[in-house]
């Protein structure tokens, strides 16, 4: 009789654990799938900043005295564009991590989920 207790309580943690695994799972891969598309949004707002950026240097360079004034014009915007092109890099690498770590444990959840499940005995 106790194995038999055992065993149920066995196949009870496995629908627990198994049932928690898969829950974690699809936030990590909703929220990673929030974070990578905020970082796309950002890395858009970075190329139009870049391209603002560049056009000022273009049109500052025809000459040699608007070309200070348009270095030190661009030279914070560029830093902002640099220091934002670091950070979207640093979120996409951790939007991918969840959304693979998500990915794992959907699946090993839901393994352990049906694993947990014993067949029903027949009379």
């Amino acid at each position: 009789m106790a194995s038999k207790k055992s065993v149920k309580f066995t196949a009870k943690a496995k629908k627990i654990s198994g049932s928690i695994l898969l829950v974690v799972g699809i936030v990590l891969i909703v929220f990673g799938s929030i974070v990578s598309g905020k970082v796309n949004q950002g890395r858009r707002k970075i190329r139009k900043a870049q391209k603002s950026v560049n056009v000022i240097r273009d049109v500052s360079g025809a000459s040699g005295y608007t070309r200070g004034i348009g270095k030190a014009a661009s030279n914070s915007a560029q830093k902002k564009i640099n220091k934002g092109k670091r950070q979207a890099g640093t979120f996409k690498g951790l939007s991918i991590v969840f959304l693979v770590v998500g990915i794992v444990c959907v699946s090993s959840g839901a393994s352990i989920l049906y694993l947990g499940y014993e067949p029903k005995k027949r009379k």
